[in-house]
């Protein structure tokens, strides 16, 4: 008798809860995190304008726009994907 067994990869899971304070024109640099086998790849659709995600999860950027969003973010390996919605507001540029 042959027996085979094959280990399923482990999906990927967002452990990223927030893309923290963001504001017109002011930098942003955000390695996003996700549990599972790696590789681990990233998309995202609806980010504020002026920001882009990579592939391996490093929102970057600066925002050109102030007001609500509402972006999708999924992370997919050989396992399977996990996609979470995240809402905020771009702030309006400091002024002095």
């Amino acid at each position: 008798m042959l027996l085979l067994l094959f280990n399923q990869p482990v999906p990927a899971s967002i452990t990223t809860t927030d893309l923290g304070t963001l504001t017109v024109g002011t930098p942003v640099s955000l390695q996003l995190t996700a549990t599972g086998d790696a590789p681990i790849t990233w998309s995202a659709t609806s980010l504020p304008d002026g920001l882009s995600l990579s592939s391996t999860g490093l929102l970057t950027g600066t925002p050109t726009t102030s007001g609500a969003y509402s972006a999708t973010i999924t992370a997919t390996n050989a396992g399977g994907s996990d996609a979470d919605v995240f809402t905020g507001t771009v702030g309006a540029a400091v002024t002095s």
